[in-house]
């Protein structure tokens, strides 16, 4: 993984299965985009910098290739996400994550919140395009990263679709007690690593098991919970 602020490299190291593309966007006058290759033992890393452009344009300066699958981090200013923020294991502030590709020409994420204005008939899965999920109505968006899914076949693409047209098809909601159970309730990385692992099958992440604070122990009725953190594709551990 390479992180990169204001031009300047800080530190670089392997993550297995993904390719990174890091967007860190906090100086409006800079945006600093990172593509970083790793196989092999090898690394390579492309640096490009854009000058005088608004922070919320920096996903399109990205090459997104047809047939590729993508994860959309995000980190926001909201109490749902502060939560979600401490929960995570790779000392990264996302707090909510979604999965796309180039769909009608077009860069689609499927995700996943639990909406205040839920109705019982309505499905919680949103269809997004990307400037829809940088742009949320309710919060602010204080910084933002895209991973790509590494050496995806042709067939494991068409079982992404496929798999997002039946999750399209069925009524999900979002999983408020945040388990691991296969079911038709998901939290937003919960679903990202459904999909990912139903259309791999050599993609196997374990959840996390941590212990409870005394607030979320009251909310949840337990004392440790069992989980995917936002961040925890970036472990390459």
């Amino acid at each position: 993984i390479a992180f990169a602020q204001n031009r300047n490299i800080r530190n670089a190291k392997k993550f297995f299965g993904l390719l990174f593309l890091s967007v860190l966007a906090k100086n409006k006058s800079k945006i600093a985009i990172i593509a970083s290759i790793t196989e092999m033992a090898i690394l390579i890393i492309i640096i490009f910098s854009i000058f005088n452009k608004k922070d919320d344009d920096f996903y399109n300066d990205i090459k997104f290739e047809k047939g590729k699958v993508y994860l959309f981090f995000r980190e926001t200013n909201s109490k749902v996400g502060e939560i979600a923020k401490s929960y995570n294991i790779n000392k990264t502030n996302f707090s909510h994550v979604g999965i796309g590709s180039i769909i009608d020409n077009k860069i689609m994420i499927v995700h996943i919140l639990p909406n205040e204005e839920f109705r019982s008939k309505d499905s919680q899965l949103h269809f997004e395009t990307i400037k829809q999920f940088y742009h949320p109505k309710k919060d602010s968006v204080k910084s933002a990263e895209i991973l790509r899914f590494r050496n995806i076949t042709p067939e494991q693409f068409k079982n992404f679709e496929k798999l997002i047209l039946e999750l399209k098809s069925k009524k999900i909601t979002f999983d408020k007690n945040f388990t691991t159970k296969r079911d038709s309730s998901y939290y937003c990385s919960e679903l990202v690593e459904y999909i990912l692992e139903t259309i791999d099958e050599n993609f196997r992440i374990l959840p996390i098991k941590k212990k409870l604070v005394k607030f979320d122990q009251f909310y949840l009725q337990r004392d440790s919970i069992e989980y995917y953190p936002v961040d925890i594709f970036m472990n390459n551990k």
